[in-house]
């Protein structure tokens, strides 16, 4: 049976954590935006020519198959499902909605329960020894919170707790713990995964997935 997933365009699940220091300036909202003219003409061809044409089952089929990946496949849907969900809050498109599904759905069922949702290459034999692990994370991470934040659905925010749980078990201080900036080749690339985690604790309020005791 196919996981349910819905979301609503005007929705904007608010974080349980609040800013310390509030913006003097709030953007519209995409629900609120429509633009007209040359502008306007081009954002919906990128709707329909890019995001609608994005290959999105290439990216999918990884997870899906025992196909080894030439690529960080997470890393490419979660920047597609980010931009997806601001361009479905802008133009409230079904088929958008129906991919946005599609790839939440495919996640859900193939999450391993200590949540590594990598799919690895053909030189990565053992755990943490690739290049793009940390990275690809972070962008599941930044995926499925971008789904939470219109949907509010407690599976989705579930599957990037297990992931963010995951990287404070596996980095940080104390006995047995990785070094995060000798986590593939990246470095500082890595260490960038601290933006969804941050984001991670605004939406669940557990201080563990900063650091804070």
């Amino acid at each position: 049976m196919k996981t349910r997933l819905t979301g609503n365009r005007d929705r904007c699940v608010e974080p349980v954590v609040r800013n310390a220091v509030e913006p003097l300036m709030q953007a519209v909202p995409y629900a609120r935006q429509h633009i007209a003219g040359l502008l306007g003409d081009r954002m919906d061809r990128n709707i329909r020519n890019g995001l609608l044409g994005y290959p999105v089952e290439v990216y999918l089929n990884p997870y899906r198959t025992d196909w080894t990946a030439r690529w960080p496949s997470g890393e490419y849907l979660g920047k597609y499902l980010q931009a997806d969900v601001c361009m479905y809050q802008y133009s409230g498109s079904a088929e958008l909605m129906e991919q946005l599904r599609n790839i939440i759905g495919t996640w859900l069922e193939v999450l391993p329960e200590d949540g590594y949702l990598v799919v690895r290459g053909p030189q990565e034999k053992e755990r943490w020894r690739g290049a793009w692990e940390v990275w690809e994370l972070k962008y599941d991470l930044i995926g499925l919170l971008s789904f939470y934040s219109i949907s509010g659905d407690e599976r989705v925010l579930g599957a990037a707790r297990r992931i963010g749980d995951l990287l404070c078990s596996t980095f940080g201080y104390g006995e047995g713990k990785r070094d995060l900036l000798e986590a593939g080749v990246l470095r500082l690339g890595s260490t960038s995964v601290l933006e969804p985690m941050v984001c991670l604790y605004r939406y669940t309020g557990d201080k563990m997935l900063v650091g804070v005791q």
